[in-house]
């Protein structure tokens, strides 16, 4: 079989796109899990079942940026 340029061109740029997005996919689903979190421990914290340090703790951040990221 003769090697094509055109289709090695082809079967390339689908392999990207595929990997595109699977990649895409997984960052999304990182995303919202990580989101979760936060909407999790935000109300927690609110409700006063769990500190702002721990939820902090459990999220690997510092306070500060926990305050940030929950929007307390």
């Amino acid at each position: 079989m003769k090697w094509d340029w055109n289709e090695a061109l082809k079967v390339a740029k689908e392999e990207n796109f595929e990997e595109g997005v699977k990649q895409g996919i997984e960052q999304g689903v990182k995303q919202g899990h990580t989101e979760g979190l936060i909407d999790a421990f935000k109300g927690l914290v609110k409700d006063g079942t769990l500190t702002i340090e721990t939820a902090a703790k459990k999220m690997g951040v510092t306070v500060a940026d926990f305050r940030k990221m929950a929007m307390l």
